[in-house]
């Protein structure tokens, strides 16, 4: 029987190339590693701004008044309050009469901190109009359609372009100081990204440093042919 066996070993075709031979034990694998315990914790739950308790009076099956209490389980709704309507406030500048001086005396208030500039959008609004439009991108039309919805206020087509502007001049000294910082960092990266507005050619430069307080600088530049042939001037924004 064993002759057998061996001859017809001997007698055994080899398999076909395609066949690819059983692979070798793998070693037993060692102790899995653990996850970082960061992303094990579980979802992080807001502090609750209103709690809203709810309970039974009574038993649902026999009616009697129940005793004693604590929590079973909570829920968290996160939601956004109605929103506010626009609060117009009229500054009335009342003159009175010195009759020692014979004069009449007007006040001048400080509107540091209320409003830019001789404009009548506070600076709350102006935040709000520049945020819509430097970050989320918003046109100025989807801009003034947003605060008529939202907040009931009414804004002529051109209106919000006003702040934005009044906006920038008065950021003009934290721009200045970025732009120092950035010129004082041993590296900056510069970039140049066609813009065309209205029509209108432009460009913008982008200005970028490393570090652990790195600074974005943007240049806004608009070209207006200014006649035949191929002379441009720019118009700084």
């Amino acid at each position: 029987m064993q002759a057998r066996i061996a001859e017809l070993e001997q007698r055994k075709t080899p398999p076909p190339a395609f066949v690819k031979a059983n692979p070798e034990q793998k070693e037993a694998p060692g102790p899995r590693k653990k996850r970082d315990p960061r992303h094990n914790a579980g979802r992080r739950r807001e502090k609750p701004t209103q709690i809203v308790p709810h309970a039974l009076e009574r038993c649902p099956e026999c009616g009697y008044l129940l005793r004693g209490q604590s929590i079973a389980r909570t829920r968290q709704v996160i939601d956004l309050p109605p929103p506010l309507p626009v609060v117009v406030t009229e500054h009335q500048l009342l003159k009175r009469y010195c009759p020692v001086c014979q004069r009449w005396w007007t006040p001048t208030p400080d509107w540091t901190g209320q409003v830019l500039g001789q404009g009548r959008v506070g600076v709350r609004l102006v935040s709000l109009i520049a945020y819509l439009r430097m970050v989320a991108r918003l046109p100025l039309g989807t801009i003034q359609e947003y605060l008529a919805t939202l907040h009931q206020v009414r804004l002529s087509t051109g209106a919000p372009a006003d702040p934005l502007e009044r906006c920038g001049h008065a950021t003009a000294p934290e721009r200045a100081l970025l732009l120092a910082q950035a010129r004082a960092s041993p590296v900056a990266h510069m970039e140049e990204t066609g813009w065309r507005e209205n029509g209108q050619n432009g460009s913008v430069w982008g200005l970028a440093t490393p570090g652990p307080q790195p600074v974005r600088y943007y240049h806004h530049l608009m070209w207006f042919e200014s006649g035949p042939g191929t002379a441009w001037s720019a118009s700084r924004r």
